[in-house]
């Protein structure tokens, strides 16, 4: 007999009343931390497992988490018992050494660096009067990050020119993404291709959940890709490129023959926009009018696509660039190498120590035997 939902006893007919049946995963989770919410406002016993709301000042996991060790404790003696404080106000008086602006405290809860009375809070919890308030960092990287990733992935490892404690270099392959959806990018295949960091808590202001680049290449440029490992490693990293303290070098095979050298500076989507370049060989293609010459660019911005768009604009395209290449280019020597340019170093001061690292990696083979190919004759 079919037991439709008028006619017979449905799965939610089952459930005790009130409780949810997406409570500890699925789309539904929001709707159910709502429902377990007003289940607590209104007295009635929350399902064992499922307690946590935001204010986990008495409540949630009482306990240090794996992986993780104190940094700094404190007690909250300003809160008044009628107003309490909003944690990440809290943490922002608490621990003025720790965190000069209230993002960085907010963003210290929303990584689950923040523990209330022993146990781990969110961003929305309140601070009572002598609360205590705990600072945490975790110790190491995930060492089994990416111990799922499918195996039948082009790439499901990456190469690593240079790795330590806080930072890694890794060589990002034409054709797959910086970031993404799915595991068929760079992002995802870090984990299982760094090792955890051993830095102390000390110099590294903690680990990472996970190794994560500190710029983007895009999908069809190949070449030097900087990783950072710890808190303190993505702090100044990011900072470094802020201010353009990070010095990168390309090198693109390109239509025409550019000047000795110079310099592009015009403008991209309304802002600042300059690359240093340096012509090196030019070779003409047998058969036709066209010359393909070898260029080393020195970006001083960083603006989406810039280096294409740049040489595009000069009339001097990279070869392959299916988007920013005129058609009758394209047609004229195709697409099969897919797009020459590559990052071929990159030049920083290291996060931690201060050293002077210049990391560099040769491109592929076919950068010099392709445009040997075509041509006739060499200048």
């Amino acid at each position: 007999m079919h037991l439709g939902h008028r006619h017979g006893r449905t799965a939610a007919a089952t459930r005790p009343r009130g409780t949810c049946p997406r409570a500890t995963a699925g789309p539904g989770r929001r709707w159910a931390r709502f429902a377990m919410s007003k289940r607590m406002r209104d007295g009635v016993p929350v399902p064992e497992g499922l307690s946590g709301t935001g204010n986990e000042g008495e409540r949630g996991e009482a306990k240090l988490r794996e992986g993780y060790v104190v940094v700094r404790k404190a007690v909250y003696d300003k809160a008044s018992s009628t107003s309490p404080t909003p944690v990440v106000e809290a943490v922002f008086e608490l621990f003025p050494d720790l965190y000069e602006t209230k993002r960085q405290a907010k963003n210290a809860c929303r990584r689950k660096l923040v523990m209330l009375n022993g146990s781990v809070t969110k961003c929305i919890g309140k601070v009572q009067a002598n609360d205590e308030v705990t600072i945490v960092s975790r110790l190491t990287t995930s060492a089994n990050k990416g111990a799922h990733i499918p195996k039948h992935l082009k790439v499901a490892k990456l190469e690593v020119v240079f790795e330590d404690h806080h930072i890694a270099c890794i060589v990002k392959p034409q054709g797959i993404g910086t970031f993404g959806d799915n595991y068929d990018n760079v992002n995802a295949l870090l984990p299982s291709t760094l090792l955890p960091s051993g830095a102390s808590i000390e110099e590294s202001k903690g680990a990472m959940s996970r190794p994560r680049p500190c710029h983007r290449l895009d999908k069809l440029t190949g070449g030097i890709l900087l990783v950072a490992k710890t808190s303190a490693a993505i702090t100044k990293l990011s900072s470094d490129f802020e201010h353009r303290e990070i010095s990168k070098e390309y090198l693109a095979i390109a239509f025409g023959v550019p000047q000795d050298e110079g310099v592009f500076d015009k403008p991209l989507d309304g802002k600042e926009a300059v690359t240093r370049y340096k012509r090196g060989r030019t070779w003409k293609v047998a058969g036709s009018d066209l010359c393909v010459s070898s260029v080393h660019l020195y970006p001083k911005t960083g603006r989406r696509n810039q280096i294409r768009r740049h040489l595009a604009a000069a009339g001097h395209a990279i070869v392959g660039d299916v988007r920013w290449c005129p058609s009758e280019l394209l047609e004229e020597l195709g697409t099969d190498h897919g797009m020459f340019l590559w990052a071929r170093q990159i030049r920083f001061n290291h996060p931690v120590t201060g050293e002077d690292m210049r990391i560099r990696k040769e491109p592929p083979e076919v950068f010099s035997s392709y445009p040997a190919s075509l041509a006739a004759g060499e200048s």
